[in-house]
């Protein structure tokens, strides 16, 4: 299989050749095909594994990162039409996204958030398991008033490195079944 080398698992570094991680990541097969990319923030490391006969590589901290998603027919740069998209969420300073049936969710976070609210686990990539509107001002998105915030549901990673950023600290974890990450436009 031709391409540059691809480094992580699920979420890729960003200088990793796309093609090759969609086939990684089960998004294309070897036919090619369409695929959306999601810009998402660096990560503190990166771990390499085989899928679908691709072999990525591990790495540690790079300042930029995308995930993968299927798209459901051909690109349409020029619609009009704009997606459907479900009413916000009212959330808490504990609502997660492991309870959440929608994988692109908006949610509205309340004031308060800062002090109040159960853990987070991640940077950039949180484990689903954490407080959402904790994470969202983790990760500068939000403020202590509260607002909207978009985030979408992905794989599950090797590991979870904590930060403390924006008056949250969290924590890092090692292997979980699910993730998010944020996405800068409702």
């Amino acid at each position: 299989m031709n391409g540059r080398t691809v480094w992580g698992t699920g979420v890729y570094t960003d200088d990793s050749s796309v093609c090759k991680a969609a086939i990684h990541a089960g998004v294309l097969d070897n036919k090619g095909g369409l695929a959306m990319v999601e810009i998402t923030p660096g990560q503190a490391s990166y771990n390499g594994s085989t899928r679908n006969e691709v072999t990525t590589s591990s790495y540690g901290p790079w300042s930029g990162s995308f995930v993968l998603h299927r798209t459901s027919g051909p690109a349409t740069p020029n619609s009009t039409t704009p997606p459907f998209q479900n009413p916000p969420v009212p959330g808490t300073c504990s609502t997660t996204a492991r309870i959440l049936y929608d994988s692109n969710p908006v949610v509205q976070c309340p004031a308060d958030c800062l002090l109040n609210g159960s853990a987070v686990w991640g940077t950039g990539v949180y484990k689903d398991d954490s407080s959402i509107c904790r994470a969202a001002i983790h990760e500068g998105i939000i403020g202590i008033k509260g607002g909207l915030v978009r985030l979408k549901k992905i794989p599950g990673q090797v590991n979870y490195s904590g930060y403390s950023k924006n008056g949250i600290t969290t924590y890092s974890y090692g292997v979980w079944s699910g993730s998010f990450v944020f996405k800068i436009h409702l």
